[in-house]
């Protein structure tokens, strides 16, 4: 199980002061539920930013249970959903509206930016909800179902 902070940019501030040992953190489960005397609603602890040499980290950040959410799975053998999960880098994505099995589009994915096929970003892509898959699914129906 994986988490992040729904503040998106909060989580970058934090990795760029971390060199990316909060994301990582997160990752890796370095978080402890704790309750605040001060706030209630405080129930994670994060420690993260290694200090050389010594065994504890540099920086404890504390939030509440709406600040963080669970990251759902990337599954390689079947649809996502954008922004829900994000892709592998620099795969070719098969991308389709929700309830659009008519019209597809191939796009891929790189430092937070959706591209096309021939490089140009498309950065609304960025801000819709769509449902993606690796394009190879897409080309193995082709070729399984005869439409080469």
């Amino acid at each position: 199980m994986t988490w992040r902070l729904k503040n998106k940019e909060l989580q970058k501030k934090l990795d760029e002061l971390s060199d990316g040992d909060f994301s990582e953190a997160l990752a890796e489960g370095r978080f402890q539920s704790v309750s605040s005397p001060v706030d209630p609603n405080i129930k994670w602890r994060v420690y993260f930013g290694d200090v050389p040499d010594f065994l504890s980290n540099r920086f404890s950040v504390c939030f509440t249970n709406d600040e963080v959410e669970e990251v759902p799975e990337y599954k390689a053998d079947g649809w996502n959903h954008w922004p829900e999960t994000e892709p592998e880098e620099c795969a070719l994505m098969e991308i389709r509206e929700d309830g659009d099995d008519e019209n597809h589009g191939f796009n891929f994915f790189l430092d937070g930016i959706w591209y096309h096929s021939m490089g140009c970003s498309c950065l609304e892509l960025s801000s819709k909800e769509f449902r993606y898959r690796p394009a190879k699914l897409f080309f193995e129906e082709q070729r399984i179902n005869g439409e080469d």
